[in-house]
């Protein structure tokens, strides 16, 4: 018999994919949540099948995700059902900010961690107790010790350690991350443990649940408190009332203060405070009753484009990129934004010359939305990707199952900078010295600027030399302390080479890399490529 093939994946589970699975959205939050509400809901189902390359927990209780409210308006509706359902006027509620991270189901037995589990599909989970243990704030004991404990949370990367994160990621060649969450979820599921070590992840606990023969504090705020008690961190930015003018008052103050915080808030969470108001509210198949999510707006900027540049990657990866007249969006001025893709530009009928929207995704990355519709003197000139490559001339080409354009000369002038900053960046050989200066031609290939002419073999061994002839590096020329005889060699790099460790689609056209071995110091080992 034919197998049954399974059902054609929605433009919503498309999308859960792309931020659960992926950590790669290509929508902002305000338009997930747009779809989410206008999709049936039998279609919106809490998170995504977890991965199969990890041991799987099921959930005791699923772990659902909150109704949001978009407006003033609408968490009043909600408000209004809930006391109306309870028989009251009002009753005590508990607001805390939304964290934008990745939520974890912590299971404690005889006060030791034996399980963190994520969202999953709500019923199934993943088990990442090994990434889970690194990260900060997330007690691998509790003291005193609880029996058992079923403690959750949510793990988030500092926005200053995002920066950080993501200028490593670009000299490395790398496409940065589009905000701190794709970034947390990608190292919580990391199988290297040392890698997640590494990304500087904290985590808030922000719920306390029932477990069998153990008794619950009498409201989610005395919780709270036992679970700062026991060694947890819980944001201070917490507020119980009564009514809702003092939830409103309090939306508007995490508003104003956003900008000032070290994480990712999108919104604040509102929770009824006493469980037995929670019991008699109850749940649907995807969301408790007794709570809501009323999310922030997203902040927009308008300011004009005043051209679209080429930005050339390591891989031959040619991307458009918005030069914008700077304009100030969240506290930080923006000045340029990718566009993506030839594609991204057509569709939103982007112009050189228009006044454009801006905002920053998640609020973190800049984000071009589209033209303003209503200006009287928008250029008529349309934006075309360029059929050759800016830094070298050579042919570029669309390939019929991408939406990027590629430039197929494996020895483009842009090629060598760009490896050799690889080479000598953290991941691969760690030269803290080596930047700009080390390298030539690398402050001039941003936007598709011309680029310098590479160095020859001489002319670099003599760039590279200290003031008194000694290679920088060296073990007599007083750099890179601790490291002598681990000289960086980035002089034996040739055009068209590729370090190993690294990997490179072929694209149309090009020629295939010579089968070589090249032995790689920083992992002791030889690898083939």
């Amino acid at each position: 018999m034919p197998t049954e093939q399974p059902p054609p994946e929605t433009e919503l589970q498309r999308h859960d994919r792309l931020y659960h699975q992926e950590q790669n959205p290509e929508i902002t939050d305000a338009e997930y949540d747009l779809l989410k509400r206008n999709t049936p809901s039998a279609a919106a189902q809490p998170g995504y099948p977890p991965f199969p390359d990890f041991a799987q927990a099921p959930h005791p209780e699923p772990m659902l995700s909150l109704a949001n409210a978009f407006n003033q308006d609408e968490f009043l509706a909600w408000h209004a059902r809930t006391a109306r359902a309870l028989g009251v006027n009002s009753f005590p509620m508990t607001a805390e900010l939304k964290i934008d991270g990745i939520a974890l189901r912590l299971e404690y037995r005889q006060g030791a961690l034996t399980l963190a589990a994520t969202r999953g599909d709500g019923a199934t989970s993943e088990n990442v107790a090994a990434a889970a243990a690194t990260v900060s704030g997330i007690p691998k004991r509790l003291d005193p010790p609880l029996p058992d404990a079923d403690v959750r949370g949510e793990v988030y990367l500092p926005v200053s350690r995002f920066a950080d994160l993501n200028r490593d990621r670009e000299a490395e060649g790398l496409h940065p991350y589009a905000n701190p969450r794709n970034a947390a979820a990608g190292a919580v599921r990391q199988h290297d443990v040392q890698e997640a070590a590494g990304r500087g992840l904290k985590f808030w606990a922000y719920s306390l649940n029932q477990t069998p023969g153990r008794t619950l504090p009498p409201s989610h705020r005395q919780a709270l408190a036992e679970l700062a008690q026991r060694g947890f961190p819980v944001n201070p930015e917490t507020v119980t009332a009564e009514f809702p003018e003092a939830i409103a008052r309090y939306f508007q103050a995490m508003l104003e203060k956003r900008e000032t915080l070290d994480y990712h808030a999108d919104g604040i969470e509102v929770k009824a405070d006493l469980p037995e108001h929670r019991e008699i509210m109850g749940t649907t198949s995807h969301e408790p009753r007794w709570a809501i999510a009323w999310k922030f707006p997203a902040e927009r900027r308008t300011t004009t484009l005043k051209d679209i540049r080429i930005s050339i990657g390591r891989f031959g990866k040619l991307t458009p990129v918005a030069v914008l007249e700077p304009v100030a969006v969240g506290g930080v001025t923006v000045q340029s934004a990718s566009l993506h893709n030839e594609d991204y530009i057509r569709e939103r009928d982007i112009r050189p010359g228009d006044r454009v929207t801006v905002e920053r995704a998640g609020d973190v990355i800049p984000r071009v939305l589209g033209p303003v519709n209503d200006d009287p003197l928008r250029p008529a000139s349309i934006f075309r990707m360029p059929e050759s490559c800016p830094a070298c001339g050579k042919p570029a080409v669309r390939p019929p199952d991408d939406a990027a354009h590629w430039r197929l000369n494996p020895d483009c002038p842009s090629l060598l900078p760009k490896t050799l900053k690889h080479f000598v960046s953290k991941k691969r050989h760690g030269h803290r010295r080596a930047g700009r200066t080390m390298v030539p031609g690398t402050d001039r290939l941003r936007h598709g600027a011309e680029p310098r002419r590479p160095l020859l073999s001489h002319e670099r061994a003599a760039h590279l030399a200290g003031p008194d002839g000694r290679k920088a590096g060296s073990p007599d020329s007083g750099q890179h302390r601790g490291q002598q005889g681990k000289t960086s060699r980035p002089d034996v790099v040739q055009p068209g080479h590729i370090p190993a460790g690294t990997e490179r689609v072929p694209r149309p056209g090009q020629r295939l890399w010579r089968y070589s071995r090249h032995h790689d110091p920083g992992r002791g080992r030889t690898r083939q490529h």
